[in-house]
C-alpha cells in the first residue's frame, strides 16, 4: 500500500475519521502496536489476551492512526481514529477496496491441505522474473493475514501471489472475495482439520471456492492426478479455463513430469511439443509437484524457461520449512516443525529418507492436532508407515498436549517392528533432545516434525 487515500478507506469500510480524517496518505496496515509509525493505519483487534484498544493511545503518540470500534477511543488533540462497526471486518473490507483499486495487478490464489507455502514462494519466484511481484510473508494467509498481504499490492504491481489457508467450513468464501484472484493454483487435498470437515471431499468442497469467481480470461492450475480433481474442475465457471499437471505417467496433462538424473525433473509441454529439463528445490521429492505447478503458472503467463529455471533454484526460504540447521558436535537437523497433517508428514518423512546425510537419520515427531475421531487411527497409521519409510536411527515422541496421540503414533511404531531402544515417548522437549543428542554423533541428521501446538523447534536450543 502506497499514499492510500484515507477517505476512501473509510469509504471502503464504512466508517468515520475523527476528529477529520489525515491529511496524508496511508502507506501501511498493521496490527502490531510496535510498528506504529507516521502513515502506518493500526487496527485494534480483539485477540485471546489483549484488546488492541489497550495500544491506540501509543500508538497515536507515535505518529501512527487507528482503527477502532464506534465509541471506544477519544483521539487527543492531532491525531486521528477511524471509527467502524468492527475493526476486523474493517480490515477485509479495506485490503479488499485496494485490490480492486489495484486492477493492474494479476492475483494468483494459492490453496491446498499441503504445500501452499513453498508452491506460493515458487510460484512468486517464477513470476518475479515478468514483472514487480508480491507475495504472502511466510504463511499469512488467514483471516487476518490474508488482507495485510494483499494491502502489500501498490501501483507498479504486476503480480500478487497469495496464500488462502481454511480451518472450518465457510472460510473461503470470504479470503477469495479479499483477493478476488485471476489465476488459483491447487496443491492437493488430504486430511488437514478434518475434524471440523468430516470427509476430505468437503475439504475440497471448501478449497474449490476459491475458482468460483474466477475472471473470464482466467485459470486454474491442477494436479490432474491428484485427489478430488473433479472437484476443483467443475468449479471453474465458464470463460475461464484449466491448465493441468501430471508427475503420474499414465494420467496425461499439459506439463508432464518425470524424475530425472541428478535429482531434477523432465518436464514437457504438450501443447509445444517442447521439454526442459529442470531443478527440483530440496527435499526433492514432493516438491516437485510444487515446482510443476509454478512451471505451469509461468510458461501461462510467458515465462521462458531460463525464466522458469531460475526461479525455481531460488528455492524455498520460509522459516521451519525444511530449514538446516547445524547442530554441535558435526550433527545437522533439518527442522519442518512449522506444521503437520498426515499428508505433509508423510511427504517429509520421503524426504528425509532420501536426504543426504553422512550418517544416520533420526525424528524428532509430535502429533498432528484437528483430525477429529480419526486421530488415534490416523497416528497409528502414519506410525506404521513411518517405520517403513527408512531404517530410522532412533524416533523422539514429543506428547505436548496430545499424550493419548502420541500413544497412539509411538503404538504405530512398535507395532511395525521399531526396536524398543530407539523409540522414545516422552511430555516434554528437554527430555528429547538429551535423549537425541546422546545418540546422534557427527554426520548424523535430524528430522523435527509435528503441529504447530507442538513447536518441536524448542528441542533444537537444547542439544549439547
Amino acid at each position: 500500500m502506497r499514499n492510500a487515500s484515507p477517505d476512501s478507506l473509510a469509504e471502503w469500510c464504512g466508517g468515520t475519521w475523527l476528529p477529520a480524517a489525515p491529511e496524508r496518505g496511508i502507506d501501511r496496515l498493521g496490527f502490531d502496536s510496535r510498528e506504529a509509525a507516521p502513515g502506518v493505519l493500526f487496527f485494534a483487534l480483539k485477540g485471546e489476551k489483549r484488546d488492541g484498544h489497550e495500544f491506540v493511545p501509543a500508538v497515536l503518540r507515535d505518529g501512527g492512526f487507528a482503527v477502532v470500534r464506534r465509541g471506544a477511543v477519544e483521539p487527543p488533540s492531532g491525531a486521528a481514529v477511524l471509527e467502524v462497526d468492527d475493526p476486523l471486518d474493517a480490515l477485509s473490507r479495506i485490503a479488499a477496496g485496494w485490490r480492486q483499486s489495484m486492477a493492474q495487478a494479476k492475483v494468483v490464489g494459492v490453496t491446498g491441505s499441503a504445500g501452499k507455502t513453498s508452491t506460493k514462494e515458487l510460484c512468486a519466484n517464477v513470476l518475479s522474473r515478468l514483472g514487480p511481484t508480491v507475495r504472502t510473508a511466510g504463511n499469512f494467509n488467514n483471516h487476518i493475514g490474508l488482507p495485510m498481504s494483499v494491502s502489500r499490492l501498490d501501483p507498479d504491481t504486476a503480480y500478487g501471489v497469495f496464500e488462502a489457508g481454511v480451518s472450518h467450513p465457510g472460510e473461503m468464501p470470504p479470503l477469495r472475495d479479499i483477493m478476488m484472484p485471476d489465476i488459483a493454483v491447487v496443491t492437493g487435498v488430504g486430511p488437514a482439520h478434518i475434524e471440523f470437515f468430516g470427509t476430505e471431499r468437503a475439504i475440497a468442497e471448501e478449497k474449490s471456492q476459491l475458482l468460483a469467481r474466477l475472471p473470464r480470461g482466467g485459470f486454474a492450475v491442477l494436479g490432474a492426478d491428484m485427489a478430488h480433481y473433479g472437484v476443483f474442475r467443475d468449479r471453474v465457471p465458464s470463460g475461464a479455463s484449466v491448465v493441468t499437471c501430471s508427475r503420474t505417467a499414465d494420467v496425461p496433462a499439459d506439463y508432464a513430469a518425470l524424475p530425472a538424473p541428478g535429482g531434477g525433473m523432465l518436464v514437457r509441454e504438450a501443447a509445444s511439443g517442447e521439454e526442459a529439463l529442470l531443478p527440483v528445490p530440496p527435499p526433492g521429492g514432493y516438491m516437485a509437484s510444487n515446482a510443476l505447478r509454478a512451471v505451469a503458472l509461468g510458461r501461462r503467463l510467458g515465462a521462458s524457461w531460463d525464466d522458469i529455471r531460475a526461479g525455481l533454484a531460488e528455492g524455498v526460504r520460509t522459516g521451519m520449512r525444511w530449514e538446516p540447521v547445524a547442530l554441535p558436535g558435526g550433527r545437522t537437523a533439518v527442522n519442518d516443525a512449522y506444521n503437520a497433517n498426515p499428508l505433509s508428514m508423510r511427504e517429509s518423512l520421503r524426504a528425509f529418507a532420501q536426504h543426504p546425510c553422512a550418517g544416520r537419520r533420526f525424528l524428532a515427531l509430535g502429533p498432528m492436532r484437528e483430525l477429529g475421531d480419526r486421530a488415534p487411527a490416523e497416528h497409528e497409521s502414519l506410525g506404521r508407515d513411518a517405520a517403513s519409510i527408512a531404517d530410522w536411527a532412533g524416533v523422539a515422541i514429543v506428547a505436548g498436549p496430545e499424550p493419548a496421540l502420541a500413544d497412539a503414533l509411538a503404538r504405530g511404531f512398535r507395532d511395525a517392528g521399531l526396536p524398543a531402544d530407539r523409540l522414545l515417548l516422552t511430555d516434554t522437549h528437554a527430555p528429547a533432545a538429551a535423549w537425541l543428542a546422546s545418540r546422534m554423533s557427527p554426520g548424523d541428521a535430524l528430522l523435527l516434525k509435528a503441529s504447530r501446538a507442538i513447536a518441536m523447534e524448542k528441542i533444537l536450543p537444547l542439544f549439547a
